[in-house]
């Protein structure tokens, strides 16, 4: 009985987070989507952020006077704010919806294991607003979800693990309760320097900023991004800290660029909910530290219709009482109608 109530609770919330994408997507018109897929399959291991999977979708750029008509009264009321307060940028609003799941690294462990991070699943929906000209690139979003039994990662990882034929998942039993969570977030990039070193090729180097508050995670951080590649000004709309993570709303805008990117990003975290366990409820947690290192190297490619972008991320220790091996791969692909 107990078992049918949480399976009927997941659905309920997956059905609720669906019909506010259908509600924007009969009135906004959409005309691209993007899928993220990413994994630590590469580390041949499942620990840490182990899986995560995304969709997004947007139009734009709204405070185009062609696209005005395909947007909501409170699409609207954002817009009017940001084209007054956003002068010279073009304005676009995106949203995504996500599943996010993390384990310790011992999956096969049936009892909780004290020294390693909790078992975490997250459901989130997340709305983008991003103001953007060739130098300067605004992004604030709203994320509400929940983390729990209630976000289906203990479901999916087992379905993926029995269909591929990996080791099961056997602690998911340990995972934090259920537990509403949000989150807002603020990131603006700078290109500081560009050079052309061939007739076709350019670098530039991109100042990186970014700030998050709520019950998700709360942190601080600035770094410094090198890029190199074709139409490198059309591109800079697209460029994110952490490719994968937080979906790239304005990738399915870019047309006939590719690029290489390097980003060096350093912060203060000081909360976050997949260490730290539930806000509001007793969970199993382990020790956060505050101060990190990450790392991403990937490559961006878009033609006229469809586009990619794949990263690898590796960097400092999360938490104490364990080394954990935070290296993982994302794979982001856009289509546009």
């Amino acid at each position: 009985m107990i078992q049918r109530i949480k399976i009927i609770l997941i659905h309920t919330l997956q059905i609720v987070l669906i019909i506010p994408i259908c509600f924007s997507y009969a009135l906004a018109n959409d005309t691209w989507v993007t899928l993220t897929w990413e994994n630590d399959f590469l580390a041949h291991e499942d620990s840490g952020y182990t899986n995560g999977m995304g969709i997004s979708w947007g139009h734009g750029p709204i405070n185009d006077s062609h696209n005005k008509d395909k947007i909501n009264w409170l699409e609207s009321k954002i817009v009017r704010y940001l084209a007054d307060n956003s002068k010279n940028k073009s304005v676009e609003l995106s949203y995504n919806i996500s599943q996010t799941m993390y384990t310790p690294e011992n999956i096969r462990a049936t009892e909780l294991i004290e020294d390693d991070r909790p078992y975490v699943g997250m459901l989130l929906w997340q709305t983008n607003l991003h103001a953007v000209n060739e130098t300067i690139s605004d992004r604030l979003w709203f994320s509400i979800g929940a983390v729990g039994p209630i976000s289906g990662a203990k479901q999916v990882q087992i379905f993926i693990h029995d269909l591929i034929g990996k080791k099961r998942p056997n602690g998911w039993h340990n995972q934090i309760n259920n537990e509403p969570v949000f989150g807002f977030s603020a990131e603006r990039l700078w290109r500081l320097h560009s050079l052309n070193v061939g007739n076709t090729i350019e670098y530039d180097l991109v100042g990186i900023s970014a700030a998050d508050i709520g019950t998700i995670r709360s942190e601080i951080g600035t770094g410094i991004g090198l890029r190199l590649g074709k139409a490198l000004n059309r591109s800079f709309m697209a460029a994110l800290i952490i490719p994968g993570r937080t979906i790239n709303p304005l990738a399915a805008n870019l047309r006939n660029e590719w690029h290489l990117f390097f980003n060096l990003y350093g912060r203060y975290v000081y909360n976050n909910i997949v260490f730290n366990g539930n806000i509001f409820q007793n969970s199993h947690s382990v020790t956060l530290k505050h101060e990190q290192l990450l790392g991403v190297i990937g490559a961006s490619y878009h033609s006229n219709r469809w586009g990619m972008v794949i990263s690898i991320q590796d960097g400092s220790r999360f938490f104490e009482e364990r080394i954990e091996n935070v290296f993982f791969a994302s794979l982001s692909v856009t289509f546009r109608w």
